[in-house]
């Protein structure tokens, strides 16, 4: 009777309805670090998970698509991007099996950069979550700069009319050989918690742990770089404790090492592990476009290398890049997981990325808001 009622609807609207899809047969992997399910069917209709069921005959008026022998897992997040302002990027990142991105703001004013909007409405790439350009203290390290609380706050609320999805606080001293002056505590926790009535996440940018004590105080959602000092266990607890997700961006603290020889990469692989095996939460993100170049394109593949490295495994990595991800870009409600109600971006893969988690790197099929874009041109 639904599915009649559904027709009829359509029939009276004058349109064509898409017809809702089975995708049947496959092995899920969820995004909430729950074990694995063999032989499911994902039902879907208008661009969300409608339902999970065993495989199974389908209810009537299902298009199935057969994924015997692939696993289905929900789309990546790459929870910290720059240069997500270009359609090209986006297309690219969709491609690799990465549904979102949360750009971590871009260089210039609030008003800078308004293409975000139409960009964030556009179809055919990766959905787009955008920060405001790094937000600092007179003196200090960032793009957009306040002197005072009211003028902090003030700020914030002008970024949530414009259509930003967060804010993005420093937290910097001397990072490239410069003496920095950094946002007052009492500043940035206004800040903070405007952002947070008003529903707006907070990222807080920081590299050194010597700042870690008065970064806990703001009020972040996540920080956004690991340290590069090592990190004591004791404060390490005390960010998990409160609930900050860490985006590590190992790939760029890599690329870094690298280029000028110094230990910034090893430091960071470590302090993540410590951070891990407290219970923190660690949310998948590289970093791209950011300070040093050339970054993975499309699917984070040294980012994924390297949290392996840092000592977690392969659920681990796949909930940090789905999750935990969603959770720190505050979308958790519409996406990371595959569970009823959310949208249906999905990564399917063959092989098994428990057993080895490079099978990620090679999507056989990508799905954005349930419609196919995976082998391109579809």
């Amino acid at each position: 009777m639904k599915t009649l009622l559904g027709l009829l609807f359509c029939l009276f609207l004058g349109s064509a309805c898409a017809q809702p899809l089975a995708l049947s047969h496959a092995r899920l992997i969820d995004g909430t670090g729950a074990p694995p399910r063999d032989d499911v069917t994902l039902l879907l209709r208008d661009g969300r998970i409608e339902a999970i069921q065993p495989a199974g005959p389908l209810p009537a008026g299902y298009r199935e698509v057969n994924l015997k022998g692939l696993t289905i897992l929900p789309g990546f997040i790459n929870a910290h991007v720059h240069g997500a302002y270009t359609s090209q990027n986006l297309k690219d990142w969709l491609q690799g099996g990465v549904t979102s991105v949360r750009d971590l703001g871009t260089e210039g004013q609030l008003e800078n950069g308004l293409e975000r909007n139409a960009l964030k409405q556009a179809s055919g790439h990766a959905r787009l979550i955008a920060a405001t350009p790094l937000i600092g203290p007179a003196g200090g390290y960032g793009s957009v700069f306040v002197n005072s609380k009211a003028e902090g706050i003030a700020l914030v609320e002008r970024a949530h009319r414009l259509g930003y999805d967060l804010i993005k606080l420093t937290q910097e001293d001397n990072l490239q050989g410069r003496n920095w002056q950094v946002l007052p505590p009492d500043t940035a926790r206004a800040m903070a918690s405007r952002a947070r009535a008003l529903g707006m996440p907070v990222a807080v940018h920081i590299s050194h742990a010597r700042l870690l004590p008065q970064a806990l105080d703001i009020g972040a959602t996540d920080f956004a770089h690991m340290v590069v000092e090592p990190l004591p266990m004791p404060l390490a607890e005390r960010i998990a404790a409160q609930g900050i997700i860490w985006v590590p961006t190992l790939e760029l603290w890599q690329g870094v090492q690298q280029r000028h020889g110094i230990n910034w990469g090893d430091v960071a692989v470590a302090n993540t592990g410590v951070f891990f095996r407290t219970g923190g939460k660690i949310a998948l993100g590289t970093d791209f476009g950011g300070y040093i170049t050339p970054f993975d394109r499309g699917f984070p593949r040294t980012e994924v290398l390297l949290l392996q490295k840092a000592g977690l495994a392969p659920m681990d990595i796949i909930v940090a890049g789905t999750r935990n991800a969603a959770e720190a870009s505050g979308r958790l409600a519409d996406l990371g997981t595959i569970e009823p109600g959310k949208r249906a971006d999905l990564l399917v893969v063959s092989g098994d990325p428990l057993a080895d988690i490079r099978a990620l790197f090679t999507p056989a099929q990508v799905w954005l808001g349930g419609e196919q874009v995976r082998p391109a041109g579809r």
